[in-house]
């Protein structure tokens, strides 16, 4: 799973601008999420959110999560994702930006490695 950015054209009126305009980027756009399996289909998406929202509250409005979450339990599939989706841990989903600390073993560091080797096919679909 991975975000996109859209840039998109300011608007005349502040008012209605300001949901697009994101002041970390200083840039106004939209912003996406979709959700691809291993062969690069996207599953699941969410398109034309406010560019204000963050990655992961995208996904929870959309609905990403619990659909993840419902694929988890019925099919043992997880899905990784960046630091930008949901901080609290949960079972399906792999962060691929884990930092190893005293309590990760070396399977979990081998994990991790790999989910950021995978993650990053989605941003080059």
């Amino acid at each position: 799973m991975d975000g996109l950015k859209l840039p998109i054209q300011k608007f005349q009126l502040d008012s209605i601008q300001s949901v697009f305009y994101n002041g970390w980027t200083t840039v106004h756009y939209i912003s996406n999420i979709f959700v691809f399996a291993p062969d690069g289909t996207v599953v699941s998406m969410v398109i034309n959110a406010p560019g204000c929202l963050h990655d992961s509250t995208v996904s929870e409005l959309g609905h990403i999560y619990r659909k993840l979450k419902i694929c988890y339990e019925n099919y043992n599939v997880r899905c990784v994702v960046d630091s930008a989706f949901c901080t609290k841990t949960e079972p399906y989903l792999i962060k691929s930006s884990q930092n190893p600390d005293v309590e990760a073993t070396p399977e979990d560091v081998m994990v991790w490695r790999e989910a950021t080797a995978v993650r990053q096919l989605s941003e080059w679909v």
